[in-house]
């Protein structure tokens, strides 16, 4: 188990050097230094209007930071279900 542990870190350590991470971190400053998109995101956040929303989703640093988020998600999707894999196969079935 502690040498899965141990590659479960290095894992992380290779997602966080992917051109992924580094341009999601990116998108992410500039997104939360973009003054027009915090407003909306709070306007929404209160209102939770549909118009509001979809000017968010015009907002192009806002789609690509969107965008990059969605695939981090699912890579981190796909790893959770390859350990899941590799932690069933460890275990005994009675």
């Amino acid at each position: 188990m502690e040498k899965l542990i141990e590659e479960v870190e290095n894992l992380i350590t290779e997602i966080e050097n992917t051109d992924l991470v580094k341009d999601l971190k990116i998108s992410k400053k500039e997104v939360l230094n973009d003054k027009e998109i915090i407003n909306l995101v709070e306007k929404y956040n209160e209102y939770n209007d549909k118009n509001i929303k979809n000017k968010l989703y015009e907002n192009e640093k806002f789609k690509k930071f969107k965008e990059q988020e969605t695939k981090l998600n699912i890579l981190i999707i796909e790893i959770n279900s390859k350990l899941k894999k590799i932690n069933n196969k460890g275990k005994c079935i009675k």
